[in-house]
């Protein structure tokens, strides 16, 4: 009782065993773990104002300690009283995991410290298992002329129970309903590791068969053995459109403007990619681009007339197994998957696409 006088101790349960010259009191603290906050219990023989108890001068004291641990999944919030005439107060843990169950316990706190905990009625619940949140980091970026890739990462909460599926929508109109009343196309994604898959790295999908220039809206569900999630999960901004790269110029003229300038001349190009064309980049140099570089058999000569960097890409094998792919990258942007047997048309369009 006296230990609970303390205003850093809420409860204690305390074993008193008398063993001939000797005292052993064993305390059990039922709602700190003082160690584990390094505010271990401390004993000696002198008052606060340090003077000497009455105790005899051949006593001795052995002070053991079992480390307790924390419970697991401990958190604690505060309720903060604003009102005094206040009666009835109201706290809503968030975070929790479906289907587990959690013990609760509210203590009061004034000048003298925490109360005893009161502990809830019913002694423990679980949130309720249920469908899964929406699909979070969504994504829709442009794959082709006639593709777009939807990306997506695991819900925040899977509502207790494994996330097994995820659907993909799209459609021309933001009500998804341009198709006698639903999408214009879905796909159901089929986990093959429903424990990882999605959670670190993005899982995604390619929607081909699309009209280049057409925003097309996207939207991704998540589903459990409970249904799929309420909402969906919606990239930022919500649509997009399959795009190439535009045409050129189809022809472009010089002439003479001054005897220090030239005068370039060209129509609108006539396939903007599926992209409003925002400008035109007019290039100049003094070593035509059509410059032959085998215009010299030696090296050192060749190179004179070839503006272009050359970048080399090789994959090497120790026997002949090799197989996979890899990713181009230039300027913050990287190109699909290659193959490591792609050729040199393939490299060629996924470069291109950049």
């Amino acid at each position: 009782k006296e230990l609970m006088l303390l205003s850093s101790i809420r409860s204690v349960h305390v074993e008193h065993t008398l063993g001939g010259t000797s005292n052993v009191w064993s305390v059990t603290f039922l709602s700190e773990t003082p160690t584990v906050s390094n505010k271990a219990m401390t004993v000696n023989f002198n008052t606060k104002d340090g003077t000497k108890t009455h105790v005899n001068s051949d006593w001795t004291v052995d002070h053991t300690v079992q480390v307790g641990t924390v419970p697991a999944g401990y958190d604690s919030g505060l309720v903060t009283v604003t009102d005094a005439t206040q009666s009835f107060f109201t706290y809503t843990i968030t975070g929790l995991t479906a289907g587990t169950p959690y013990f609760v316990r509210v203590s009061s706190l004034n000048s003298l410290g925490y109360s005893v905990p009161q502990t809830s009625i019913p002694t423990s619940l679980a949130p309720p298992m249920q469908k899964p949140s929406e699909p979070i980091s969504t994504e829709v970026v442009v794959h082709s002329g006639q593709a777009l890739k939807v990306l997506w990462n695991h819900p925040d909460s899977n509502g207790g129970d494994t996330i097994t599926k995820y659907k993909i929508e799209w459609d021309s109109s933001a009500s998804f309903d341009s198709s006698s009343g639903s999408p214009l196309g879905s796909h159901t994604k089929i986990l093959s590791a429903p424990a990882t898959d999605c959670v670190s790295d993005s899982c995604y999908y390619v929607i081909g068969g699309l009209t280049k220039g057409t925003d097309y809206y996207v939207r991704v569900y998540a589903f459990n053995s409970y249904g799929y999630s309420a909402t969906a999960g919606t990239p930022t901004p919500a649509f997009e459109s399959p795009k190439t790269t535009a045409e050129p110029p189809a022809s472009v003229t010089l002439s003479p403007s001054s005897d220090s300038s030239l005068s370039v001349s060209f129509p609108a190009s006539s396939d903007n990619g599926g992209g409003s064309i925002t400008s035109y980049k007019v290039e100049w140099d003094i070593v035509s681009h059509k410059a032959d570089k085998t215009i010299s058999g030696t090296t050192d000569q060749s190179n004179l007339y070839v503006p272009y960097e050359v970048q080399t890409v090789t994959t090497v094998s120790d026997a002949y197994d090799l197989d996979g792919f890899f990713y181009l990258g230039h300027n913050d942007h990287a190109t699909a998957q290659i193959s490591v047997a792609a050729s040199a048309n393939d490299v060629k369009e996924a470069l291109e696409a950049l």
